[in-house]
């Protein structure tokens, strides 16, 4: 990655089953090595996310709901010094593990971040009313039994407990970070969201946000190789007013973002995305 952008603080090391990870230019993130690592999802929710709050003017002030181990956080964070905006960001995360790692990184990388410990279905306070939200919310779905055993479809539960609680939804999905968001953003602000499994979980979307009263405003949807269906969607929400008209139908998606071409490169698009947050 390049070394544009705000220089990292350095300090700390990685721990027995740990790496120190190239994040955007200079700055780095712990990550498990057997565990829960930062994806393509984050990259694209971090960038719509920034690109969101770039366009808006002013200092940025940002909550990321469940943000694991820092990465959407971070990147956006990143991004916004770069751009040389003003940026104070809060990171809220129910896994203590995950939470201290991003605290880790966020020191390294002196990051104009926080890591707070808490449930986004509970969210502490963090403070003024943020005009940007983003989650990556985990979208295998789980059922308990009578017994309150959980159970999934979606495969077999990992054995790390970091990573499941990552990608299965023992805290709630879409529909509990829209409802997260919509409480914490302020008058005119914007809540990014991504949403996989799109097979089975695209209408979550929608009814999700109506339910919570925001309204879409636009949607990006990324295919992981050419010719094949979207991997995932990046979706742009606002909170609705009382005041407001009944909202439109949702816009039309924008052409798809695809990550790699049919051989199996990086498309120049996604390429260009990468650039844009000095990850390549």
């Amino acid at each position: 990655a390049t070394a544009r952008g705000p220089r990292a603080a350095g300090g700390g090391a990685p721990g027995p089953g740990e790496e120190l990870c190239c994040l955007c230019g200079d700055w780095r993130i712990f990550q498990r090595v057997a565990g829960h690592r930062y994806s393509t999802e984050d990259v694209a929710t971090a960038w719509v996310a920034a690109g969101v709050a770039l366009g808006r003017g002013g200092a940025v002030r940002h909550v990321d709901l469940g943000c694991g181990v820092g990465s959407v956080l971070q990147m956006v964070a990143w991004r916004c010094a770069d751009a040389g905006r003003g940026y104070a960001g809060v990171g809220v995360e129910a896994q203590r593990d995950s939470a201290d790692r991003a605290r880790r990184s966020v020191a390294y990388n002196g990051a104009r971040c926080e890591v707070v410990d808490g449930d986004l279905r509970a969210p502490p306070d963090v403070g003024a009313a943020p005009d940007l939200v983003t989650g990556t919310p985990p979208y295998f779905c789980v059922a308990r039994d009578g017994a309150g055993a959980a159970t999934t479809t979606f495969g077999a539960f990992p054995d790390c407990e970091q990573s499941a609680g990552a990608r299965y939804e023992f805290r709630g999905g879409v529909e509990a970070y829209c409802a997260a968001a919509a409480a914490l953003l302020g008058r005119d602000g914007r809540f990014v969201v991504c949403e996989g499994g799109l097979h089975v979980n695209l209408a979550r979307v929608a009814k999700a946000a109506d339910a919570a009263g925001l309204e879409i405003v636009d949607h990006l949807p990324v295919v992981g190789r050419a010719g094949k269906p979207p991997l995932f969607g990046v979706w742009t929400m606002r909170r609705r007013r009382p005041d407001d008209p009944p909202p439109p139908p949702p816009p039309p998606p924008r052409d798809a973002l695809v990550v790699r071409d049919e051989a199996g490169r990086r498309t120049l698009r996604y390429e260009a995305l990468l650039r844009d947050m000095a990850m390549l």
